[in-house]
C-alpha cells in the first residue's frame, strides 16, 4: 500500500508542477500587463509596483515565487 502511494505521488507532483508551469507561462506571454488597464501612472510608480510584485524578476524567479 505504501509503495502505491509513493508511486502515485511520484507521478502527481511532477504533473502538478508541469500544469502550474504551463499556466504561468501562458499568463506570462499574454499581451499587456496587470496594470495596463489602470489609469496612466508615472514610470517611477509603475517601477515600484512591478518591484513590489516581483514583475521585474526573471521568468523562473517569478515562477518559484508563484509556487512558493
Amino acid at each position: 500500500m505504501i509503495w502505491y502511494i509513493v508511486k502515485r505521488l511520484a507521478i502527481a507532483i511532477p504533473t502538478l508542477l508541469f500544469i502550474a508551469l504551463v499556466s504561468f507561462w501562458l499568463m506570462h506571454i499574454a499581451p499587456g500587463g496587470p496594470f495596463d488597464m489602470e489609469r496612466p501612472m508615472p514610470e517611477v510608480v509603475r517601477a515600484n509596483i512591478e518591484a513590489k510584485f516581483h514583475l521585474d524578476q526573471p521568468f523562473l524567479t517569478q515562477f518559484w515565487i508563484y509556487i512558493g
